[in-house]
């Protein structure tokens, strides 16, 4: 290969992979979602691993009527608010791109808004683990489709 075409397989490669920037890193905030659904689910509390509050007396029973567990705070009644997060793309350039993790739906927005004033946080905020799992994959994940554009 002469440098001439080593130059064009290279900018090739850049192109290919800029343009598959925004979806691979939608897809590492995918797995942050999944990795926070997990751990809400699981009683894991919240992001820097302290646990949520109980939930009161009165909702308790509530939730203890409906067959609804009360050990701790899951933010899982019908699945609707777990359903509804997703990844918001804030901005896209070449080399960054800003994503957020949002409820999608009024109803869902004020849930989470919500829990923000009486937990103190952000119930949607991954940890750092999290983040360290979720950005392993999406850097795995760039290298190897690296990789095949030089094969």
């Amino acid at each position: 290969m002469t440098i001439d075409e080593a130059e064009i397989t290279f900018k090739n490669a850049i192109q290919k992979l800029a343009e598959s920037q925004l979806a691979d890193c939608q897809l590492t905030t995918l797995d942050m979602i999944g990795f926070i659904k997990l751990r809400l689910a699981e009683g894991g509390g919240n992001a820097d691993g302290g646990q949520f509050t109980d939930y009161s007396t009165v909702y308790g029973k509530v939730r203890q009527a409906k067959g609804l567990q009360v050990n701790f705070k899951d933010f899982n009644v019908s699945g609707r608010l777990y359903a509804s997060i997703r990844p918001n793309v804030k901005s896209a350039t070449f080399g960054r791109v800003e994503i957020d993790i949002v409820p999608s739906g009024a109803d869902n927005e004020l849930k989470v808004a919500g829990q923000f004033k009486r937990e103190g946080g952000n119930i949607l905020y991954p940890s750092p683990q999290e983040i360290q799992d979720a950005t392993d994959a999406h850097t795995k994940r760039r290298l190897e489709a690296a990789q095949k554009l030089f094969e």
